[in-house]
């Protein structure tokens, strides 16, 4: 759907990179198309766990892999959010009820950015749980790491979000998208202006 093959280099590229903008502005809506039929696949394999048979132990691989591919299509969508929304800011410096919505992007107890790295925790978790299920601990740890690696991205994005926010609160001065990691200034069409 999304011709991304059977890599999963996907999931470990880093979002905040004009190629990654490029391609979650490209394909919104099939990221949309496949986080529906991701979430149905999941809650067909929730529902149908108890009668698995001998199938059974497949279930929870195939649940994370669900869990992994809905994560990827919200990384994508909240990154184009993310980037529409602080193009926009960044265009109406003066405008602070468009400024202030970059509020939900940065934030000790709640915020996008911070959900983000949330979910990936969540997703080492059961990751480490499903390779100890089948696998020595051999390996497990460069993986694990690149979790951590993709956590952190999130995390260091909310903090510097915090501290441009908070310099804006004196400057009136936002860093310029690109250089935020937020790619060139998206295409509004006239759907999207109304």
């Amino acid at each position: 759907m999304l011709n991304i093959g059977p890599s999963d280099e996907v999931f470990w590229r880093d979002p905040f990179t004009t190629a990654f903008q490029n391609q979650a502005r490209s394909s919104s809506e099939k990221i949309k198309e496949m986080r529906l039929r991701v979430e149905n696949a999941q809650e067909i394999l929730l529902r149908s766990q108890q009668r698995a048979g001998r199938n059974a132990s497949m279930i929870p691989v195939m649940i994370f892999a669900a869990q992994r591919f809905d994560h990827l299509g919200r990384r994508a969508e909240v990154v184009e959010k993310f980037s529409r929304e602080y193009w926009d800011a960044y265009l109406n410096l003066g405008d602070r009820v468009k400024v202030r919505r970059l509020r939900r992007y940065h934030g000790a107890i709640y915020n996008a950015l911070r959900e983000m790295a949330e979910e990936l925790a969540t997703l080492r978790s059961s990751y480490r749980e499903q390779w100890l299920a089948e696998n020595r601990p051999f390996w497990l740890d460069s993986v694990l790491a690149r979790y951590d690696q993709a956590i952190a991205v999130w995390l260091n994005k909310s903090k510097v979000m915090e501290e441009a926010m908070r310099a804006y609160d004196t400057t009136f001065i936002l860093p310029n998208p690109e250089e935020f990691g937020l790619g060139p200034r998206p295409v509004i069409s006239r759907q999207q202006g109304q």
